[in-house]
């Protein structure tokens, strides 16, 4: 209470006890004394609560403080992890861009740039798949230069080497990008060839050879233009590569021993 109204409380009890009113005075008393414990307990109430109240305060803000601190954190993360997935994403990228050029560099010919036989075997059941649903037949192509041994050992590699790019680009250059034209092995060259048929093929090999032999002297150096032998093989249905190239091998041997630079057909005679 205030201290006004306590000195009025006890002014009150002195006027009962002046009045001869003794338990009036005293029961005033009483009711004083029950109101200060009253309020002291209310007092007491209210302090605790309000420490309790600080402490839940002070716990709810540490765990706000902790909650904000781990969003912080797991954003941090997040963004980490963000950051290692876009790395590993152009690792994995820069490994497969890798691993298509090592597979396209396993199937090239380091001198000639052209394809190697390993293009063909793994190509070879789609062209001749894709021939049959097309209605047409593959035929395949076997060219071995002339004396070629003779002009590595007259001339030297070198001049062979250049002798082997030059027949590589001219056969490049007569044929479709829908034909394979590979480097065989040593002075071995294969076409396998969709856009022509076994005639138009062997015909379009001679032009190539007799396009070799008219280049301007002025353009060659060394060696004379490269003659070569060939022969083509129609493909059968269902005929493996590996027995189209015997039959043209076959044909081939022929061509070399009727006298070299023409072109043969298999089972067939000298166009």
């Amino acid at each position: 209470y205030p201290l006004g109204w306590c000195e009025s409380i006890e002014t009150l009890a002195e006027c009962e006890e002046a009045c001869g009113d003794l338990h009036a005075a005293l029961a005033v008393r009483k009711r004083h004394a029950v109101a200060l414990r009253e309020m002291a307990d209310h007092a007491n109430r209210s302090r605790h609560y309000f420490l309790e109240s600080q402490y839940r305060l002070a716990r709810l803000a540490g765990e706000r403080d902790r909650a904000q601190a781990e969003s912080v954190l797991h954003e941090q993360h997040a963004r980490d992890l963000e950051a290692v997935n876009r790395r590993l994403e152009e690792h994995l990228a820069e490994v497969e861009t890798l691993r298509r050029e090592l597979a396209e560099q396993a199937m090239r010919d380091a001198l000639t740039g052209l394809y190697n036989r390993r293009r063909i075997e793994s190509e070879w059941d789609r062209m001749d798949a894709d021939a049959v649903r097309d209605g047409r037949r593959l035929c395949v192509a076997m060219i071995d230069i002339d004396h070629f041994k003779q002009l590595n050992d007259e001339f030297g590699h070198p001049a062979g080497d250049e002798v082997l790019k030059r027949v590589a680009v001219h056969l490049l250059r007569a044929f479709r990008s829908e034909d394979l034209v590979v480097r065989y092995g040593g002075e071995e060259f294969c076409i396998v060839c969709v856009s022509l048929n076994g005639v138009q093929l062997a015909a379009r090999l001679d032009a190539v050879m007799k396009g070799l032999a008219s280049v301007d002297r002025r353009e060659r150096r060394g060696p004379s233009p490269p003659a070569f032998s060939g022969a083509v093989a129609i493909v059968r249905e269902g005929e493996s590569f590996a027995s189209a190239v015997q039959r043209a091998d076959t044909a081939l041997y022929r061509a070399k021993a009727a006298g070299r630079a023409r072109i043969f057909l298999a089972s067939e005679d000298v166009l």
